[in-house]
């Protein structure tokens, strides 16, 4: 480095140094008056759809959708634009319909919104954001110079896009009063890693954010909303981060005017594979620090963080997914456990407490699928006992493909159980792959599949059964106001519910081997199947020990119509003793015999798990498995 460049650069920190209290705009904010375009909306609740696609893209720069997942992003969006305006989640329209970054294909993405906004049986007064995945300098062009559309000249003109650069922007559709269509462009602001990891060009660094306000349809007051592309989320440009520079504006607006101006809604739409970063949850604490910018209220605001999905099937993903809504924690809505759809959020399901103290809006599916839902706006909560109202309504999970039968994605509410049970059903390891050296290991690969097909038709009341019945561990208690055990709800259920599951479903899968007729469709235990014309039910329970096993199967079905099975599994998987086995003996006087299972009096029987696997792995023939297990009971 040379001397005089040293010199150049200790003047210009000293310069940067002596205006640092006024520091030039390094990120634009150009307010859009929506009045003027007749777009009302409602000030209690509004309707809001957010696709969450699985994404396939280039390697390298520019990001693009790969040329063969294209025919499935326009179903995509011609299935979330159906969705939207059939308003499913119950308001009179949606007025939000939200595609995450990366989501639309190019300029054929863009001219399948556009069709869908222009005909008439689409509404008028609402609004589209949504994602273009990268744009070659001449497609940008191309969709800036297009009519009705509008961008910041002055930062994102076609003049300042260079021959090397690609663009990744969000576009912003608004279908006003009078059924006019319009678009605003906003490039994103700063790259990712992987955007700044230029091999062949580089990504356009945009230079604005819109800011759009309007009326709501009754009491005359305002609205305000902004959306943000991904890492703009937490980027430092300048001085300040691209949100600060949207609540600076504001504040320096609403001081002016002697006022407080409020943001609603801001819309952050991700590519983000690690949505719960610390860095990115991290942000929250200070965005809703109201000595920060006093008189840009946020208070009620809402942020919606709409991702990308994190794998090619409903479930549980390790990255992406966690679509959520953030809302201040002055708003006064009524606390859930366990609400359908979504979850409280907080280390269960982000692994970090960042978004605490303010309420996450945290929806469960992680996998491909679309949010259908009703945000109440908290200024509309009525305060006290009579204002009793929860953050979303009608949250309803639709999936992509109409001919899905998933029980995640049902084109409705999921209520937790029936997530979680599905999704730890995903993960049992059938006995086929951890044995595979047994004879019988195609046949349970079968009898897997039958029963995991049974298990995920549970309602939410049976599927909380299941796990009821087969873990002694199933309680919590409580202390307040008085002592009491209670079920824990599924947002708490975790590995003790899940190796109860694990056993539950493996006792099946042997059970169906040898005694076809075995099903799970029953009120009464976990199966019912006929042993040589014995009408029997099986109970698999997994606990400490053998006898809490056996106790708890006597708590939870003291009185059955039918002989009772009890496959009993402890913490070591040991074989079920003499002494596990006595509260089912004959209680003569005088005399103790091994209680027989084809004896009429003996109206339940206890089996170990380790017994029923070691004729599994002995026998030869689904025969040999069933006379071996009739011999087990019998003798």
């Amino acid at each position: 480095m040379t001397l005089l460049c040293s010199y150049l650069i200790v003047i210009n920190f000293v310069s940067q140094q002596a205006h640092c209290e006024t520091p030039r705009p390094m990120v634009h904010i150009e307010t859009v008056d929506l009045t003027t375009r007749g777009l009302t909306l409602p000030s209690d609740r509004i309707g809001i759809v957010i696709a969450q696609p699985r994404l396939s893209l280039t390697p390298a720069e520019p990001f693009q959708c790969r040329v063969e997942t294209h025919p499935q992003q326009l179903a995509l969006i011609d299935r979330t634009m159906a969705i939207s305006r059939a308003a499913y989640h119950g308001s009179h329209r949606t007025h939000f319909t939200i595609f995450p970054e990366f989501c639309i294909p190019g300029m054929a993405g863009v001219a399948r919104i556009d069709a869908a906004l222009q005909a008439d049986e689409w509404p008028a007064e609402t609004v589209v954001i949504g994602g273009i995945d990268g744009l070659v300098r001449a497609d940008y062009r191309s969709l800036i110079s297009a009519p009705r559309t509008f961008v910041h000249s002055a930062s994102n003109g076609a003049d300042r896009v260079a021959v090397d650069q690609w663009v990744n922007c969000a576009v912003i559709w608004i279908k006003g009063k009078d059924n006019t269509v319009e678009r605003w462009i906003q490039p994103k602001l700063y790259p990712s890693r992987p955007e700044n990891n230029a091999q062949f060009q580089r990504m356009f660094r945009g230079g604005c954010v819109y800011l759009f306000k309007g009326l709501y349809a009754s009491g005359g007051a305002a609205y305000r909303f902004s959306s943000l592309v991904c890492f703009d989320w937490i980027a430092t440009i300048g001085a300040n981060k691209p949100w600060q520079w949207l609540l600076n504006s504001m504040h320096s607006e609403g001081a002016q005017l002697l006022a407080t101006i409020p943001l609603t809604w801001l819309f952050v739409i991700q590519h983000n594979d690690q949505p719960n970063h610390a860095t990115f949850l991290g942000e929250l604490a200070d965005f809703y620090n109201p000595i920060q910018f006093p008189s840009a209220g946020r208070q009620g605001t809402c942020i919606v963080f709409a991702n990308n999905a994190g794998g090619d099937a409903p479930g549980r993903a390790e990255t992406y997914g966690c679509t959520s809504l953030i809302l201040p924690q002055t708003t006064t809505f009524t606390p859930t456990d366990c609400y359908v759809t979504y979850s409280n959020g907080g280390p269960r399901f982000r692994g970090n407490n960042l978004v605490h103290p303010h309420r996450d809006v945290f929806f469960r599916e992680a996998g491909p699928c679309i949010h259908s839902f009703i945000q109440v706006n908290p200024a509309s909560i009525v305060p006290g006992a009579a204002g009793q109202s929860v953050p979303i309504e009608n949250p309803f999970v639709c999936p992509i493909d109409v001919a899905a039968t998933d029980p995640r994605t049902p084109g409705g509410a999921v209520p937790g159980s029936v997530k979680w049970l599905n999704d730890t059903l995903d993960a049992i390891e059938c006995l086929s792959v951890s044995l595979p050296q047994s004879p019988l290991a195609p046949a349970v690969a079968a009898t897997h599949m039958l029963n995991v097909l049974d298990l995920r038709s549970k309602t939410a009341v049976l599927a909380t059964k299941v796990l009821s019945l087969c873990s002694p561990a199933f309680t919590k208690e409580l202390s307040s106001p008085l002592t009491k055990a209670v079920e824990k709800h599924a947002d708490e259920w975790s590995t003790t519910e899940t190796e109860a599951l694990t056993h539950v479903t493996h006792t099946l899968d042997i059970f169906r081997i040898g005694f076809t007729d075995t099903t799970s469709n029953t009120n009464g235990a976990h199966a019912e199947v006929t042993i040589r014309g014995w009408a029997v039910e099986v109970l698999a329970v997994r606990g400490a020990t053998h006898d809490q096993n056996l106790k708890h199967a006597d708590k939870h079905l003291p009185n059955q119509r039918r002989q009772l099975l009890i496959v009993s599994r402890d913490n070591h998987n040991s074989p079920i003793g003499s002494r596990d086995g006595t509260i089912f003996r004959n209680k003569q006087v005088g005399i103790q015999t091994r209680a027989k299972f084809n004896d009429p009096s003996i109206s339940r029987f206890p089996i170990g798990f380790q017994e029923l696997m070691q004729e599994f792995l002995a026998a030869n023939t689904p025969l040999e498995l069933e006379g071996a297990v009739y011999a087990r009971l019998t003798n």
